[in-house]
């Protein structure tokens, strides 16, 4: 279980057969598929959810050439780090509440693994000791009602993979915990958190998701500044609304912000330093 790379000790088959003994039970059906070398593993969920295959069908690299987040950013995505997408049907789903119960999957997935504590900053980063060591990306399936919840986790990799600016923001598992982190363990329990908290939307669960995601939000207490457009928002962050929308207290009032929008976080009152 050892596998701080998928191909470690050229075992890789190996190393996915343990992954998938830890898969749960209702997505051990489907397919779960490996590259070497992906372009990009939201792409190729893509390709296969467009081609027929089940919920919960899984796509897993060594390394992304192409790897994304949010409006298209690239993502460093070298060998060691965790790059998984999942086709997830969206019946019974809602897309915004999909990548809220995402963090919450990840978060929780992290937790249970390396043992440190996670916080989730809307709408889409996971945060240990804080700074950045995970993105979510919830892509449409094009002509199935399905979405591909792409999960970016750094685990193993060194710190001079990041770059010197990333280094700034960002970290990695094995930085934070001070040892090596299983892929095929955390990779199991990543499937069985998401496939638990898709299961608890479908149940019509979203306040308790919500309630958790709530527990672990970086941003309270914090001023932002929010791009929506061309315009700029700034104001005290105020939490998530029911729906899943970021609350800004801006001068002239509230207002909501939808997550396709891009969120830059100025100063922490609560820690009392600049938080990038």
């Amino acid at each position: 279980m050892k596998a701080l790379t998928w191909g470690e000790d050229n075992n890789t088959l190996a190393h996915l057969g343990a992954a998938r003994k830890l898969w749960p039970q209702g997505w051990r059906a489907a397919p779960l598929y490996y590259f070497d070398t992906a372009g990009s593993t939201n792409d190729e969920a893509a390709r296969l959810a467009a081609a027929g295959e089940p919920d919960g069908t899984a796509v897993v690299a060594q390394t992304q050439t192409s790897g994304r987040g949010r409006r298209g950013r690239a993502w460093v995505s070298p060998p060691g780090g965790l790059w998984i997408s999942v086709v997830v049907s969206l019946e019974g789903l809602q897309p915004q509440r999909l990548s809220l119960a995402a963090g919450v999957a990840a978060a929780k997935a992290i937790e249970t693994c390396c043992g440190k504590a996670c916080r989730l900053r809307w709408p889409n980063d996971v945060i240990v000791e804080d700074k950045k060591v995970g993105g979510i990306l919830i892509e449409a399936a094009a002509g199935r009602p399905s979405a591909v919840v792409g999960i970016g986790v750094n685990c193993n990799q060194g710190l001079d993979t990041l770059g010197a600016e990333l280094r700034r923001t960002a970290t990695t598992l094995r930085q934070c915990s001070g040892r090596g982190i299983p892929l095929p363990l955390l990779a199991g329990r990543l499937m069985c958190e998401l496939e638990g908290v898709t299961a608890l939307l479908r149940q019509g669960q979203w306040r308790g998701i919500l309630s958790r995601w709530r527990a672990r939000d970086d941003l309270a207490g914090k001023t932002v500044r929010v791009k929506t457009g061309l315009r700029v928002a700034a104001g005290r962050y105020l939490g998530v609304d029911a729906s899943g929308q970021m609350v800004l207290q801006e001068e002239g009032g509230r207002c909501s912000i939808p997550s396709l929008d891009e969120v830059e976080v100025l100063w922490s009152e609560r820690a009392e330093h600049q938080a990038g």
